[in-house]
């Protein structure tokens, strides 16, 4: 969650973990789930970070269907919420809005939230949770189980759900017979909800466009790592720049101290790039 990779500091740990959940590996994989699918009636649910990554597969002619997750959290923990009392839930939301959201940093763009038609403010609406750690994958769990129970059965769903139809972020959609169609409510528009969810794509260090662009925090630290593509890359070269992403993963894990740059002295060890 969050800006990534390296969104919070330049230590071993964190880095190693957001260059191995980077948005081009998780491409990759996604591309060849996608590539390996052969009958067009097959529904794909993507859970490798649907916000960006249904976005780019889209745009490169693979098949997708929806992702699972980020909005649909925010929606599932609304619906649960004392002050709601309703199951009319719509949610317009980003993966990168979903971290300040559940830790009530009021500060970052947050989810727009929506009940019985009706805006609300949703800071109010987000759950206790204290520290947010791996438990929160239950929540992911059953509302995806939801998505893929319809799916199969063709019946109809009100869902708030990413990665559907080449768009970024989520929205809220009914799904029936297999299909999705856009359910936003009344007093926002179609380009006003992407425009809310692109905010939330640059606070995860993307700007997706023709193009893909690294930014904020994202492009400075993969320009400290010696990353080559480190402003960004042209669609065409998605899996070269996947395959320079594995590389710099690799030699990350094997760099020792807490801290690492390329080509400037910290206070701590650093790694050379290669």
């Amino acid at each position: 969650m969050g800006e990534f990779p390296g969104a919070d500091r330049l230590d071993k740990v964190d880095s190693r973990r957001r260059i191995r959940d980077h948005f081009t590996l998780q491409l990759k994989f996604a591309a060849d789930v996608s590539r390996g699918v052969t009958n067009s009636e097959t529904a794909i649910v993507n859970a490798c970070y649907p916000d960006c990554v249904n976005l780019v597969l889209h745009r490169l002619g693979f098949q997708t269907t929806c992702g699972i997750g980020n909005s649909a959290i925010v929606e599932a923990f609304c619906r649960s919420h004392h002050g709601v009392g309703s199951d009319d839930v719509r949610v317009v939301g980003h993966h990168g809005h979903l971290t300040a959201w559940l830790r009530g940093n009021k500060s970052q763009s947050q989810p727009r939230v929506w009940v019985n038609g009706k805006e609300r403010k949703s800071p109010r609406l987000r759950p206790d949770l204290g520290r947010i750690d791996e438990e929160l994958n239950n929540v992911t769990s059953s509302t995806a189980t939801r998505v893929i129970m319809f799916l199969l059965s063709g019946g109809t769903l009100h869902t708030s759900v990413p990665g559907v139809a080449g768009l970024p972020g989520g929205y809220p959609f009914v799904l029936k017979g297999r299909k999705f169609t856009l359910r936003l409510p009344s007093g926002i528009t179609g380009a006003e909800a992407i425009a809310h969810n692109k905010t939330g794509e640059r606070l995860d260090g993307l700007d997706l466009g023709s193009d893909v662009k690294f930014v904020g925090k994202a492009r400075r630290f993969l320009t400290d790592v010696g990353f080559e593509y480190a402003e960004g890359f042209d669609l065409g070269e998605w899996q070269c720049v996947c395959d320079r992403m594995v590389a710099l993963r690799d030699r990350l894990r094997k760099c020792g101290g807490p801290y690492i740059a390329v080509g400037r002295q910290t206070s701590k060890n650093y790694c050379i790039s290669q």
